[in-house]
C-alpha cells in the first residue's frame, strides 16, 4: 500500500504529521491554525538534518546552547529565524544579540538588564519572552506573559502564539 504524498517517514513526513497535529489542536481550542507559529528546536540535531527541514519550507528554528547556535547559524542559510530557548548566561548575551529573533528564556531581572544594556550598546532592540510576570520592573525592561522588547513596548497587539517543539537527532516529532 502506497503512503500519501508527504506523509511518509523522514523529515518531510514528520513535519506533515506535526502540522496536522498542531492544526487539530488549534481547532479543538477554538483557535485559528494559521495563527500558530512553530519553532523547531534543534537540540543535538546536526546542520544537515536542519537543512532537510529548511528544504521542506521551515524557517523558524530554536537552539538551547549558545555555542551550538553559533555553529548552526554560521553553517545554515541566512533567512532562518533563530530563537534561543536555553539557559542564557550573562557573559554570552552579546554573542546572541542581532542573530536571534527572540530570547525565550530570561530567568532573572539581572539577565534582563544585561540583555537591555548590551542591546542598547549595539543599537538594537532585543525581543524577549518570559512566561511568568516579574512584579518589580526596573529600568526600561518590561517582561510579561508574552513578547516584549527591551524598550518596554509590548508586542501583544501583533503577537502570535508560538509552538516550540523539541526534536531528537532524527527530527521525529512524537
Amino acid at each position: 500500500m502506497m503512503e500519501e504524498e508527504g506523509r511518509g517517514t523522514g523529515v518531510k513526513g514528520n513535519l506533515t504529521r506535526l502540522r496536522e497535529r498542531i492544526a487539530e489542536a488549534a481547532r479543538r481550542a477554538g483557535k485559528d491554525p494559521d495563527r500558530i507559529q512553530q519553532v523547531l528546536v534543534t537540540k543535538e540535531v546536526p546542520p544537515e538534518r536542519i537543512r532537510e527541514a529548511y528544504e521542506c519550507g521551515e524557517r523558524k528554528f530554536g537552539e538551547n546552547r549558545v555555542q551550538d547556535f553559533l555553529d548552526k547559524h554560521a553553517a545554515l542559510p541566512r533567512d532562518i529565524e533563530w530563537h534561543f530557548v536555553g539557559h542564557l548566561q550573562t557573559n554570552k548575551v552579546k554573542a546572541l544579540l542581532g542573530k536571534v529573533r527572540l530570547i525565550h528564556s530570561l530567568d532573572s531581572l539581572h539577565l534582563a538588564r544585561e540583555v537591555d544594556r548590551r542591546a542598547s550598546g549595539m543599537g538594537l532592540v532585543a525581543d524577549i519572552f518570559k512566561e511568568e510576570v516579574i512584579k518589580r520592573l526596573e529600568g526600561s525592561i518590561a517582561i510579561g506573559h508574552n513578547r516584549y522588547s527591551t524598550t518596554g513596548q509590548s508586542h501583544l497587539k501583533n503577537a502570535q502564539p508560538f509552538v516550540v517543539h523539541c526534536a531528537q537527532n532524527d527530527l521525529s516529532f512524537g
